[in-house]
């Protein structure tokens, strides 16, 4: 008998305890889980002088998260290093911006504030507030990037939107490097680190690696009961490492992918919208007509 999690007043992993190890390993592992929603609104605020850093899943705190990365000690001098780490956020969203110089934060003793602000070559200071959505999105997925907090998992819809398809592979290569390099050691440069996406854009898809694409899709199915429902069903690129697994894994092409993201409307199939002049049926009959 099945009963839905959403329906019950809590589940095995919310009433774990010592005596449960291994639920207790799955719970901590379930709260490091993060659904990035980014608010525009919550991204343009500036933040209290002592707040606690962590962007949080709409994107707020960005300047005190940034203003605590700036604190941190350099191995190499033993000593914080601000103008480094403001130049280290600046070069990433350079690759979305060719006129940003460096991404800073603005004390003021005063207020208590820490407003964020980027700097273009020429040294004109932009506070968040006047900036625009696709840079404050592609600023706070540079510091999520750029922090070592433990943040097992990140999933993100449509990472493109605000962005100009231009520079939609600089998007992709931030969420690339945001997750974990399978090739190198894990370690505080490189955290254990996953990032999921899901889109509808041909564009991202065509700049994805196959191996990393996957369809998910609800498909008939006849549970038990011989009643017809419908499941979610994922399939793999073909010729990729998943598909060398050993079970039973759905295969499908990127050509099948794109299809279902670029539609054609059948009424367009049976128009010819390349004919030449003289072939145009309004065309011959004016020359007839003369």
């Amino acid at each position: 008998y099945k009963r839905l999690a959403s329906q019950l007043p809590r589940t095995v992993v919310s009433a774990a305890d010592a005596d449960s190890p291994t639920v207790l390993c799955a719970r901590a592992e379930m709260q490091s889980w993060e659904m990035v929603q980014l608010e525009p609104s919550a991204m343009r605020d500036s933040d209290p002088l002592h707040r606690p850093p962590g962007i949080s899943p709409t994107g707020a705190n960005m300047a005190a998260t940034l203003f605590d990365l700036a604190k941190t000690i350099d191995p190499q001098t033993g000593l914080p290093d601000e103008e480094a780490v403001y130049q280290r956020a600046g070069n990433r969203l350079a690759e979305l911006l060719g006129e940003v110089g460096t991404v800073v934060v603005e004390k003021d003793e005063k207020r208590e504030l820490l407003t964020l602000c980027t700097v273009d070559r020429f040294g004109a200071r932009t506070p968040a507030r006047s900036l625009s959505d696709g840079t404050l999105s592609f600023i706070a997925l540079v510091l999520k990037q750029m922090s070592t907090r433990p943040q097992r998992l990140l999933c993100m819809e449509e990472p493109e939107n605000g962005i100009h398809p231009k520079r939609i592979a600089a998007i992709l290569n931030l969420l690339r490097e945001t997750s974990v390099d399978t090739h190198a050691a894990v370690d505080p440069s490189n955290p254990l680190r996953q990032v999921i996406i899901n889109t509808h854009s041909p564009a991202v898809v065509q700049q994805v690696p196959d191996d990393s694409l996957l369809v998910a899709e609800l498909l008939p199915w006849r549970d038990v009961g011989n009643k017809m429902s419908s499941r979610l069903t994922v399939s793999a690129m073909s010729d990729t490492w998943r598909t060398k697994m050993p079970g039973n894994v759905r295969i499908t092409t990127k050509g099948t992918i794109l299809a279902y993201l670029r539609p054609v409307d059948s009424r367009q199939e049976d128009e010819q919208p390349f004919c030449r002049v003289i072939d145009r049926h309004e065309i011959h009959q004016l020359t007839l007509d003369l």
